[in-house]
């Protein structure tokens, strides 16, 4: 009797343990996929290359394990399929082992779709090198050495204390999108103490380069723009359309500024003339040029419904000082609206001089 239950249950087929894992490796490694996906939400679906750098390392590393879970669960279907084949008198599950490869094999065109790359493309890596030049700088001026900017690239270079720290800051001379020349970057010739002034920039080959907006170059990246290097030590990728925007020297933030006022000047200007027209006065200095924004009260019903400013921004300089308004009968005009310049105070020279609208621009220096 026991002989024969012994033969029953040698004959009874048993469930091939490869074909189980098989499909348990396949839905792991499409979970985490999934997880990765929607975890950095919105990165992982437009690319790591708008990712933060400290997700970087995370999102390729997931994409791995994921990649490696799909190929073993792979591996043990096809392992599975062909050991239940030899031995389907004794075992089964060869449909585990199915789907535990279709589902592998679904997943695996996902992975290859968000097929990540190296953690830091190209443009990271050229800002990272922009970024250790401008440590180097730091170091090199702290000991109140000064820095020819006709010898800037020589200087860090003899400023390294050992061959390995020279290689290495050799590196960082190089953009790794371009592979020729020994230098990608320039020194801003205007270089002051603006925070938000540029100090580094991307341009052609060469050495030791110095200039301005004339030198920049965006071929490194496809043209879509170039990474900066500013006053603070920080590294911006800035887009071609935006590079008319940097700041180059100290003047040229008063240029903005003084344009700026000018315009406000015309608009504040047509504002107290339409006040005129609608009620037979001007605004008075008690009043003041709030007058074109709160009505007051003995114009209410006359002049225009909503008063003549938008916005209490119109009544600012460029600089963010509120105009000066004054009644001038004595000249011949019958008001002056003023700003007191960069300074915000009255008198000064040149961009903190005081600015009667139609004023002559100051001196470009």
């Amino acid at each position: 009797m026991g002989e024969t239950n012994n033969n029953q249950q040698s004959g009874k087929s048993k469930v091939c343990k490869p074909a189980i894992v098989s499909p348990l490796l396949s839905i792991l490694g499409i979970f985490l996929l999934v997880l990765v996906l929607y975890g950095f939400g919105i990165y992982g679906f437009i690319g790591q290359s708008w990712m933060p750098l400290y997700l970087r390392p995370l999102y390729v590393y997931g994409h791995l394990i994921s990649a490696l879970l799909g190929i073993a669960g792979i591996a043990a279907g096809i392992f599975a399929i062909k050991h239940v084949h030899n031995k389907r008198s004794i075992l089964k599950g060869r449909w585990f082992a199915v789907s535990g490869l279709l589902l592998a094999l679904a997943f695996l065109p996902f992975w290859l779709w968000h097929l990540p790359s190296n953690p830091f493309t190209a443009r990271e890596r050229c800002a990272a090198n922009l970024r250790a030049l401008g440590r180097c700088m730091l170091i090199y001026t702290s000991g109140d050495n000064p820095m020819p900017r006709d010898k800037w690239c020589d200087l860090l270079i003899e400023c390294a204390n050992t061959r390995k720290d020279m290689a290495a800051i050799k590196k960082f001379f190089r953009c790794p999108a371009n592979k020729n020349g020994r230098c990608h970057y320039a020194i801003n010739v205007s270089l002051d103490s603006n925070p938000h002034q540029v100090v580094l920039f991307e341009t052609k080959p060469g050495w030791n380069r110095v200039g301005g907006p004339e030198l920049l170059t965006t071929d490194n990246h496809n043209g879509k723009g170039c990474n900066v290097l500013f006053h603070t030590n920080t590294v911006e990728f800035v887009k071609t359309q935006d590079l008319a925007n940097l700041l180059w020297n100290p003047g040229q933030i008063n240029k903005r500024h003084l344009n700026i006022t000018k315009a406000k000047l015309k608009i504040v200007h047509t504002a107290v003339m339409q006040f005129k027209l609608d009620t037979g006065r001007f605004p008075t200095e008690e009043e003041g040029l709030v007058a074109l924004i709160k009505l007051p009260d003995d114009v209410k019903n006359i002049a225009e419904p909503g008063g003549y400013l938008e916005t209490t921004q119109n009544l600012k300089d460029g600089w963010g000082n509120d105009f000066h308004y004054e009644l001038y009968p004595e000249s011949d005009r019958p008001f002056v609206i003023i700003s007191y310049g960069a300074d915000g105070k009255e008198g000064g020279e040149g961009y903190d001089a005081d600015w009667p609208e139609g004023i002559r621009k100051p001196k470009d220096y």
